[in-house]
């Protein structure tokens, strides 16, 4: 009877929420229908074993994925529907399961960025770019504001903000990378990466380059599907472009001394390609996965990807991936609201 009552405790389910410490891999799904999202926590083995609700709508996309610094998560949730009425960034605690909010004041985060003491945002209302500055001890908010621009994505890397941005002037579309000193909080350089593209949703950096991918390459006052990956030099501000061979570079992640990147469109939804490359020899070896790759993560020597409804692992051996676990994570496929995967993360 003790037996039973226990494994009646400790089941995931029924409404019942529970909080495992020691939890390898977690999922958000979440709703635009109301201020509530579920994260569900899984074991090395892919297991469930706890599952937390958080009353926050619309938290997290393909195009703005939960980001890990120190113990915590962080991501943005936008709250309902077309409204997007919340201002803050969510605070995950990884080790307690206790989250609390950042309010940044402004609405319709298009991404952000943290370190140590601040978060950063920025958000686009009536062609005007707003990033923004909130210091953790104070609640203070600062921020800079471009007109007729669009910041779509922010990253934070020793002490420079770094902003890419779209502007349309006569001459044809712009692109533009605006590094901001973190602890002035001022632009301190204009960037054209207009050679580069537009749609900048991934960088990492690595020695002394940050490496950043580009959705769309850019024709006078239009956009085409883009092959680029490019390389700032941190030191000099040029800018290298290499042509991948495959098209809608997305997401890099750093893997032995290669980049792992993704090829996915996230406005299309589709995507199952990734290219190798290697850092030494600039050599590019392409591999096609079984899912669309709406986020993929390393750990492990493992490559973790999710196509929305499922999550699949993948172990590495040189440039063979083969699947080796596959499961359904669309927990609220049958609920009555309209939930969807937003995205996962690991400690």
């Amino acid at each position: 009877m003790l037996l039973v009552l226990f494994l009646f405790y400790i089941k995931p389910s029924e409404g019942r929420e529970i909080f495992n410490t020691d939890f390898y891999l977690a999922v958000i799904e979440t709703t635009e229908q109301a201020n509530k999202s579920n994260i569900t926590f899984y074991n090395k083995d892919l297991i469930a074993v706890g599952t937390r609700e958080i009353k926050l709508g619309s938290m997290g996309s393909s195009f703005d994925l939960p980001r890990i610094y120190g113990k915590n998560m962080y991501v943005i949730p936008k709250g309902i529907g077309n409204q997007k009425d919340l201002t803050v960034i969510m605070e995950y605690d990884m080790e307690s399961g206790k989250y609390e909010t950042y309010d940044m004041k402004q609405p319709g985060m298009n991404s952000f960025s943290v370190d140590d003491k601040s978060l950063y945002s920025v958000n686009t209302l009536n062609n005007t770019s707003i990033i923004s500055w909130h210091d953790k001890s104070s609640a203070n908010v600062k921020t800079i504001s471009k007109k007729d621009v669009y910041i779509g994505r922010l990253d934070l890397y020793d002490d420079t903000l770094y902003a890419f941005a779209m502007t349309k002037e006569k001459e044809g579309i712009k692109s533009n990378l605006y590094l901001i000193d973190t602890k002035s909080f001022e632009i301190t350089a204009t960037l054209d990466i207009s050679t580069s593209g537009t749609g900048q949703y991934f960088s990492i950096k690595i020695g002394d380059a940050v490496y950043f991918t580009n959705q769309n390459e850019i024709s006078g006052m239009t956009e085409r599907r883009s092959y680029n990956l490019s390389r700032l030099s941190i030191k000099d501000k040029t800018i290298l472009n290499t042509r991948l061979k495959e098209e809608h570079p997305f997401q890099i992640v750093n893997y032995k001394d290669k980049l792992i990147i993704s090829h996915y469109d996230p406005v299309q939804i589709q995507g199952k390609k990734i290219t190798l490359y290697d850092l030494k020899t600039n050599e590019q070896q392409v591999v096609t996965l079984e899912n669309n790759l709406s986020q993929i993560l390393i750990k492990d020597d493992k490559v973790y990807s999710t196509d929305g409804e499922y999550l699949y692992a993948y172990s590495i051996n040189n440039t063979a991936f083969k699947l080796i676990n596959k499961i359904d994570i669309y927990t609220k496929r049958n609920s009555s609201t309209f939930y969807y995967v937003s995205g996962f993360f690991t400690k």
